[in-house]
C-alpha cells in the first residue's frame, strides 16, 4: 500500500471528514482528493509534465503544500520538497542538481530566484497564494 492507496481508502470510508486544517481553512478527504486529481491533470496536460519528471515544492506547512505534494504524486512526478528559507546560492544549486522542469512556490521565495536565463531547465513557476488555491 502506498499513499495514495491510504488516501482512496480513506475517501471510501470517511470522505467528509476532515483532512487537513491550517490557518487559511480546512479540507475534507473528499474535496482533497478531487483537488489533487484536478491538480495531476493540470500538470500532466496542462504543463505537459511527465511520469517521473521533478518538481520542486517550496511552501510553507500549508494545506497547499499537501495538496500540491499529493497532485504531483498523482501525475507521476517526483517531488522535491524544498526549505523557503534556503540562501540565494542554495537554491542556485537546487535548480541545477534537480534539472526540475517546475516549481511551485510562494511570491516572496519567487523573488529569491535567479534571473531568467539562469534558471536551468526550470519552465514553469506556478505561485501557490494561501486559499486562492483551493
Amino acid at each position: 500500500m502506498n499513499v495514495l492507496d491510504g488516501l482512496r481508502k480513506t475517501v471510501e470510508t470517511v470522505p467528509e471528514k476532515l483532512a487537513f486544517v491550517d490557518a487559511n481553512g480546512a479540507i475534507s478527504y473528499r474535496d482533497f482528493d478531487l483537488q489533487t486529481t484536478r491538480l495531476a491533470y493540470s500538470f500532466r496536460n496542462e504543463l505537459n509534465l511527465k511520469k517521473g519528471q521533478r518538481l520542486i515544492l517550496a511552501l510553507p506547512n500549508s494545506i497547499d503544500n499537501v495538496l500540491c505534494m499529493y497532485g504531483a504524486y498523482k501525475a507521476g512526478l517526483t517531488v522535491v520538497p524544498t526549505n523557503t528559507m534556503l540562501k540565494d546560492f542554495e537554491i542556485e544549486h537546487l535548480l541545477r542538481d534537480t534539472q526540475a522542469p517546475i516549481m511551485i512556490t510562494t511570491p516572496d521565495f519567487m523573488r529569491q530566484l535567479p534571473p531568467n536565463g539562469e534558471l536551468n531547465s526550470l519552465q514553469h513557476v506556478v505561485l501557490a497564494a494561501g486559499p486562492k488555491l483551493r
